[in-house]
């Protein structure tokens, strides 16, 4: 079996980063091609980004910088569309998004750029079949000091900037881009968390990203070699599709079937879920004290697992911060950086001893419906018999 047959032909940054998570996910997506269910957070960045294309394609080719008008709409349609589960981070989004995004006027901006190359990194069209490598390149502009590149992220986690430099996306970019200007000496890649409307940048000489072109090679070879596909427990089951098809993590989970096959078998399974969930906090306990006792413990992907510092801040004068952020920032984005919920308001009064204002105090929001998967109550609403 090669590559051919496999489907591994063509590479990109997100399949690599598909097989450093794990192998088997990276078989069971590319080469057996089981569809993936959409989670919300692959939706809200997929509507993000077309959100994003869409604005860009428009303001360069009206030569404008922005175009509030045009972004509202397209944010008001793009949200009535989205799902009802990723509405509200949608929104929150793509209004920081308004706010902060920008586009150079002129021709030097490429919006949503695909690029494909063969294995002698020679361009070639999206779809050939000699393809080897595939990235796309949400911004790239050319300037006087050199070429930028613009990649929106709507994840919640901002990396450290030490990272930066050794970002295999970052890298990825940067020495595809000297494959596309041979004259480029300064390649600057800009990430843009779109959630935030807070940007990192680095800036690579066009040695420094002309040296990436063989790591590529070899993480290719190596996936197209080994063919491995030995799952890789750990952080990314969190988040991965075909849990339910890992033996490894069903094992893991002492051979519990995760497909339900009737309902005899669904009811079973829902009373072992919150089983499942007790048995993490207990296991998560037991860890600690471990850890507490023999220090950090090492796991096989070469992550640590510890007690990590951190900080936590907390505003006693919350009227101090308001002044603070209304005089640096203007009222709309101060009172944007403030947020309560049903739950703390409620709170609060109850507190107060004043239950006569929750509903009084709940109607100055915003109600939008929600639906949550949990075991209910008898009695509670939605229940059903």
């Amino acid at each position: 079996m090669n590559a051919t047959d496999t489907g591994l032909m063509a590479f990109s940054y997100s399949r690599f980063n598909t097989f450093d998570r794990c192998p088997l996910w990276f078989r069971l997506r590319y080469i057996d091609r089981i569809p993936e269910a959409d989670s919300a957070p692959l939706v809200t960045g997929r509507i993000a980004h077309e959100v994003a294309e869409a604005y860009g394609k428009h303001c360069i080719g009206n030569g404008v910088a922005t175009d509030f008008a045009f972004f509202d709409d397209l944010a008001r349609r793009a949200c009535s569309d989205a799902p009802a589960e990723v509405g509200a981070d949608l929104r929150g989004i793509l209004d920081t998004m308004r706010d902060t995004i920008s586009f150079i006027e002129g021709p030097a901006s490429r919006i949503e750029e695909e690029l494909a190359f063969d294995r002698e990194w020679r361009p070639v069209a999206w779809d050939d079949p000699a393809v080897f490598f595939r990235a796309k390149i949400d911004k790239r502009m050319t300037t006087d000091e050199g070429v930028i590149v613009w990649d929106l992220k709507t994840d919640r986690r901002i990396p450290p900037a030490s990272d930066l430099p050794t970002n295999p996306q970052l890298r990825i970019y940067a020495y595809l881009v000297t494959l596309l200007d041979p004259d480029v000496q300064s390649i600057t890649v800009v990430l843009f968390f779109g959630r935030y409307g807070r940007s990192q940048s680095w800036t690579f000489t066009r040695e420094e990203a002309e040296s990436y072109g063989k790591e590529i090679e070899r993480k290719a070879e190596r996936i197209e070699v080994e063919m491995e596909w030995t799952p890789r427990l750990g952080e990314a089951c969190r988040i991965c599709p075909y849990t339910a098809r890992c033996e490894a993590f069903q094992s893991a989970y002492a051979g519990m079937d995760f497909l339900v096959r009737d309902e005899e078998h669904a009811r079973e399974l829902a009373a072992r879920r919150e089983a499942v969930g007790a048995a993490y906090d207990l296991l998560t306990e037991s860890l600690k004290a471990h850890v507490e006792a023999h220090g950090r413990i090492a796991l096989p992907d070469g992550r640590v697992l510890d007690f990590v510092p951190g900080t936590k801040v907390t505003f006693e004068d919350v009227r101090a911060v308001v002044a603070f952020l209304r005089k640096e920032l203007g009222d709309d984005l101060a009172w944007a950086a403030l947020s309560t919920t049903k739950t703390q308001v409620t709170k609060v009064i109850r507190k107060a001893k004043r239950k006569d204002l929750i509903d009084a105090a709940l109607a100055l929001g915003t109600e939008t419906p929600t639906t949550t998967f949990k075991i209910a109550k008898k009695g509670e609403e939605g229940e059903e018999g």
